[in-house]
């Protein structure tokens, strides 16, 4: 049970895919820390775990990072289709002047 509540807290915390993804990654940490004791092979289940922090924290930082760079380019490209939809509406009404 000690173990179920910072799983929560992560799902609560970060929501979404990020927070599933997260929450498969802690079950697997918890797997690795019972199969660690199961074995009675300690300092091997310490290596594993901090190796699993380490994995679990590098893939949360690149989650973020590509999430970040998505949006920033969906940002851009809306950006750039209200520039074109603007520059085409004054060029038509531009044109209707010329011609009335």
């Amino acid at each position: 049970m000690f173990t179920l509540c910072p799983i929560l807290l992560l799902q609560c915390a970060f929501g979404g895919s990020l927070g599933m993804s997260l929450v498969i990654v802690s079950v697997l940490y918890m797997f690795v820390l019972d199969f660690s004791d199961l074995t009675g092979d300690c300092f091997s289940g310490i290596i594993k775990t901090s190796m699993l922090t380490l994995v679990m924290t590098t893939a949360t930082c690149a989650w973020r990072w590509a999430l970040t760079q998505y949006k920033k380019r969906n940002q851009e490209v809306r950006e750039s289709l209200d520039n074109k939809m603007r520059r085409n509406s004054r060029i038509s009404w531009k044109k209707k002047d010329r011609r009335g």
